[in-house]
């Protein structure tokens, strides 16, 4: 039995492709590449009749669409064509991390390790990058979002550069001591200044003064005499950080103060629900509160907090 595309889902005369063929193809937004037919046992006379016969089409250099390319589809391809070591970079991975509230770039950024000559589309940037430096994002190996951050920081004014470190932080992606290690790993980077003044903010090891509702929080946990505790802590959960606000290290109980200003968003939602999973399944237990509960509802934040750590002692 043949399979076929979506793409070609009902049309006369679908194109003759196995389904290890379609199903790589559409888990790559249609793109598929020569090496990959290779791999799956099709000849190169059997590509060519394809491509004479219009089922796929030639996109890159020995990388062809099979049906309609999608977005996600676009960036596949540019990997594909700059072959190994090819990493989404610069403003295409800030994009498809969701730091910048823009139009996907036309032209596709992708770091590659040695000189690639420039193709239709794709914009090659040439550097060794670490491989702390990348991660995988939809299938695609992107660079992680502190890489991205210095990566774009040249290139943006200081209110862009500014707002997508703000999204970072909404999207709780903003780990300092990654940024720190990132940069620690690429000396000179033209990024570096714009990127360490657009953090000085966000970092309180940086001289930032405590805010409102931290000053409330510190108050919080003196009134209610609870033992000492750990501030801004980063708890690493299969090589993924989180940072979380007021930790018991031993108790492995914390506390997240939620602000509606970085926490009242779609991609926040759902970012604070996958995170206090993963925490959750590493043993953690974190109790959220707001500024309301802090004001309202302290003795009962506190009689939860309290329960919490009493129960870990005695287990």
């Amino acid at each position: 039995m043949r399979h076929v595309h979506p793409a070609y889902e009902g049309k006369r005369g679908a194109p003759p492709v196995g389904r290890q063929v379609s199903n790589l193809a559409t888990g790559q937004g249609g793109a598929i590449s020569r090496a990959q037919l290779r791999g799956l046992g099709v000849t190169d006379k059997t590509v060519d009749g394809l491509l004479a016969g219009g089922w796929l089409v030639a996109v890159h250099r020995g990388v062809f669409r099979l049906g309609r390319l999608s977005e996600a589809g676009v960036l596949h391809a540019a990997l594909l064509a700059l072959g190994d070591g090819a990493a989404l970079s610069h403003r295409s991975a800030a994009h498809a991390h969701g730091l910048l509230r823009t139009r996907p770039p036309a032209t596709v950024d992708v770091t590659v390790p040695t000189t690639r000559r420039r193709r239709r589309g794709i914009r090659p940037h040439r550097s060794q990058l670490d491989a702390l430096d990348t991660t995988t994002r939809g299938g695609l190996r992107i660079t992680t979002v502190a890489r991205t951050l210095l990566d774009i920081a040249p290139g943006l004014t200081v209110p862009r550069l500014q707002a997508a470190v703000d999204e970072a932080r909404v999207q709780r992606r903003l780990h300092i001591p990654a940024i720190e290690a990132t940069l620690a790993r690429a000396p000179g980077h033209h990024g570096t200044g714009a990127l360490r003044r657009a953090l000085e903010r966000h970092d309180p090891g940086r001289g930032r003064p405590i805010g409102d509702f931290e000053r409330r929080a510190i108050a919080f946990l003196r009134d209610h005499g609870f033992p000492p505790y750990v501030r801004n802590f980063t708890v690493v959960v299969e090589g993924e950080p989180f940072s979380l606000d007021v930790v018991w290290l031993e108790h492995r109980v914390a506390i997240e103060l939620d602000s509606r200003t970085f926490h009242d968003t779609d991609p926040a939602f759902a970012s604070d629900r996958r995170r206090s999973r993963r925490l959750a399944a590493a043993g953690w237990q974190v109790v959220r509160g707001t500024w309301d509960d802090l004001d309202d509802r302290a003795a009962e934040l506190a009689a939860d907090v309290w329960a919490l750590l009493r129960a870990a002692k005695v287990a």
